[in-house]
């Protein structure tokens, strides 16, 4: 969620006593895929980044999933919280023009994309359809394949989210998501389940 949405949110006025605490939180990096503009052919890097901040994965029932269910049955039919940040100017290793984009998750699922783990394919290729989802929505512009490239992050380090309580988790408010005001970054809507 971007700054300005943040500030956006009910509560938030200047000068509201019930406005949230918002804290920057910088993510540990995780792994970087690499997409393309179809329109423009210009590359995405998407750096998979995680903080414990950011919800576990949870169930039908809004309850968080543990590294047992994550291991034996992974993500699938699970909404799985996330935060988009705003994509951003850099370049390719041959100095080309490109864009970058992190995506931040809890460290349970990225933690289990790292190579050599026997949960890393399958864990790669569902938060790349969901890294790809949201990041073409922040963009809007079609993103089309995606391949994970050598690297923990593209770029200097991972950059500073803002952060307030519940901002990703839409049921937080007595079971209603809070209005949206600006762009839809996907905070906490991950994949939809079957309910």
């Amino acid at each position: 969620m971007t700054m300005e949405g943040l500030l956006n949110m009910p509560g938030a006025a200047a000068g509201n006593a019930m406005r949230p605490p918002v804290q920057l939180i910088t993510p540990s990096p995780g792994i970087v895929l690499k997409s393309v503009e179809k329109k423009t052919g210009k590359k995405v890097f998407i750096n998979l980044v995680s903080n414990e901040l950011v919800k576990r994965p949870v169930n039908a029932s809004d309850q968080e999933v543990d590294d047992e269910h994550l291991d034996k049955l992974g993500i699938r039919n699970l909404r799985v919280p996330l935060d988009v940040g705003e994509p951003k100017q850099s370049t390719d290793k041959h100095g080309n023009p490109a864009m970058k984009c992190d995506v931040i998750f809890h460290p349970a699922v990225v933690d289990r994309c790292h190579p050599g783990l026997p949960t890393s394919d399958y864990f790669v290729a569902e938060l790349a359809t969901l890294a790809l989802y949201w990041v073409s929505k922040e963009m809007d512009s079609e993103l089309v394949g995606w391949k994970v490239i050598k690297g923990k992050y593209h770029g200097d380090g991972p950059e500073p989210f803002p952060w307030v309580d519940g901002a990703w988790d839409p049921w937080a408010n007595g079971g209603k998501s809070q209005p949206k005001t600006t762009k839809n970054t996907g905070a906490s809507e991950g994949a939809a389940g079957p309910w």
